[in-house]
């Protein structure tokens, strides 16, 4: 339920109209309102708190009642914005994601009480496999987008080269090793730093992987649950979908907090005995359980199709969409 706010004060009525129904529509936390002008901010300012006020720097600010106001921005039309002002800033003529992303990024540098969506029932799906070209990444992201049609889902990535940077030719400004060095800062709104973070693609949502191994090898084993139990416990999201590698810290201890396990597997040789390694590993460590939530996926390897850039999203309607929508029926 969305029980914060964010005022949107603009002159340009279409401007602050479409940037409150985008608002409205991507984000779970804050509800938006827009104002077109000082008087009305200023009289709804006098019986309601506002959580963020939005404001354009054209508007005089000193018009506007500050006491019900918990963090002001200012809507600069100028890129280029001196630091040591008052107020924090974001560059007007961008797009709305990015805007969004920033406002969720100030406030989640505040000091303020954690926010809680209390989405109990939240699964979370571990996939992993100890044998390599498994199409475990593209299984998880025709899975992702398949489920996100009908319900609100995250995709952690938690390989040491994901190559998302290049699958879909961004460059990201945050990604995985932020939320982990918020986590590290004991915040309590990572709820609202995720917001800032998240990208998408096909209503999926999915926080950036780590650009660099080193960043996945340092975080403990009890970061990775800090973050699980997290999102699972107070996020949005109904299904978290983590995609493992191997150089996660506490392995074993993290696939026991899925729900659901698939395993990737191939039919030569070699690949069975990698598969029997690992589970002669689970009865060696005592997490034999493991086993009653695995189950072993042979994926249909699929052709080049269509470019580069949209090969996650074709993945849907691929030979190996089909199976994913058999597996989860």
């Amino acid at each position: 339920m969305k029980n914060r706010m964010i005022a949107i004060c603009d002159k340009e009525a279409a401007y602050a109209y479409n940037l409150v129904d985008y608002f409205n529509n991507k984000n779970n936390i804050f509800f938006s309102e827009a104002f077109t002008n000082e008087e009305s901010i200023h009289e709804y300012a006098k019986e309601r708190f506002i959580h963020i006020l939005l404001v354009s720097d054209k508007m005089n600010i000193e018009l506007i009642n500050k006491k019900n106001i918990g963090l002001t921005i200012l809507l600069s039309e100028q890129e280029a914005v001196l630091a040591g002002k008052t107020y924090k800033a974001i560059y007007k003529y961008q797009s709305a994601g990015n805007i969004l992303k920033s406002i969720m990024n100030y406030y989640a540098e505040r000091e303020d009480e954690p926010l809680s969506l209390l989405n109990k029932k939240c699964q979370i799906i571990g996939v992993y496999s100890p044998i390599k070209r498994s199409l475990k990444s593209s299984f998880c992201l025709a899975l992702g987008q398949i489920l996100a049609k009908e319900k609100a889902v995250l995709y952690l990535n938690m390989e040491e080269y994901s190559g998302f940077s290049t699958l879909f030719q961004k460059e990201y400004k945050a990604d995985l090793s932020d939320v982990i060095y918020y986590l590290r800062q004991d915040k309590a709104n990572l709820l609202v730093k995720l917001e800032g973070i998240v990208d998408s693609i096909n209503n999926l949502d999915y926080i950036p992987p780590v650009s660099s191994p080193m960043d996945i090898r340092e975080v403990k084993k009890e970061e990775w649950l800090k973050l699980f139990r997290e999102v699972s416990a107070n996020s949005k999201y109904e299904t978290v979908i983590v995609d493992f590698g191997d150089g996660a810290e506490g392995l074993l201890e993290l696939l026991s907090e899925c729900n659901q396990i698939y395993v990737p597997i191939r039919e030569d040789y070699l690949s069975n005995a990698k598969i029997e390694q690992f589970e002669s590993l689970l009865d060696k460590a005592g997490y034999e359980v493991l086993k009653s939530n695995m189950k072993k996926i042979k994926l249909p390897y699929h052709n080049s199709f269509g470019s580069r850039e949209c090969y996650a999203e074709q993945l849907v309607w691929s030979e190996l969409g089909d199976y994913v929508r058999s597996v989860v029926r």
